[in-house]
C-alpha cells in the first residue's frame, strides 16, 4: 500500500475522532458515547494493519480534541487513557496472538481503573459526588455501592470487548469494500 493512502486514512481517522471528541465536549449528555465512537474512528488505519498510523491518529485526535473541545479534561482523559488506545491494543493482541483470557483480564482491570479515574475527575471538576449524595440509600448499603459498580463494570466490559473486536472486523470489511 502506498504511504500516501495510509497517511490519508490516518488523517481521516483523526478527523472523525476530533469531530466526535469536540461534539462530546460540547454536549455533555453524549460525552462518553462520543468518546467510545472516537475510539472506533481510530480503527480505520488498523484495518490496513498500519499501527503507527493508528497511534499517530490517536495522538493527533487527542491533542486537537483537547484544543477544539475547549480543554474539556473529562472528555480527553478517558479517551487518552483508555478508549483511544484500546483499539490499538486489541489489534496488537490479535496480531501477536496473546492469550485471550489473560488479555481480557488485563484489559478489564485497565478499563475499571480508567473509569475510576474518570469518576474522580468528574467529582473533582463538578464538586458533586454521586455516590456520597444518595440520600435514599441506607448508610449500611453505601459501602457496597462502589464494589458493586466495579463488578457490574467488569461484566459490562466483557460485552464491550466482544462488540469492539467485532467492530474491528466490520471496519476492516468496510475499508476493503471501499478500496481505501
Amino acid at each position: 500500500m502506498k504511504y500516501s493512502k495510509v497517511i490519508a486514512l490516518s488523517a481521516v481517522s483523526a478527523a472523525f475522532a476530533v469531530v466526535l471528541l469536540a461534539l462530546g465536549s460540547f454536549i455533555e449528555v453524549i460525552d462518553i458515547t462520543c468518546i467510545m465512537f472516537a475510539g472506533i474512528a481510530v480503527m480505520l488505519p488498523l484495518a490496513k494493519e498500519y499501527y503507527l498510523g493508528a497511534f499517530l491518529s490517536f495522538l493527533a485526535s487527542a491533542l486537537l480534541g483537547f484544543i477544539i473541545g475547549g480543554a474539556k479534561v473529562t472528555v480527553i482523559v478517558p479517551y487518552a487513557v483508555f478508549f483511544g488506545v484500546y483499539p490499538i491494543v486489541n489489534a496488537l493482541q490479535v496480531k501477536y496472538k496473546v492469550n485471550k483470557i489473560l488479555a481480557l483480564v488485563v484489559k478489564d482491570i485497565w478499563f475499571l481503573l480508567s473509569m475510576f479515574l474518570y469518576y474522580k475527575l468528574l467529582v473533582w471538576f463538578t464538586g458533586y459526588d454521586l455516590f456520597a449524595d444518595f440520600s435514599f440509600i441506607p448508610e449500611n448499603l453505601k459501602k457496597f455501592l462502589v464494589p458493586g459498580l466495579f463488578v457490574f463494570g467488569a461484566l459490562i466490559f466483557v460485552l464491550y470487548d466482544i462488540v469492539m473486536l467485532r467492530m474491528q472486523v466490520a471496519v476492516r470489511y468496510l475499508v476493503e469494500k471501499l478500496k481505501l
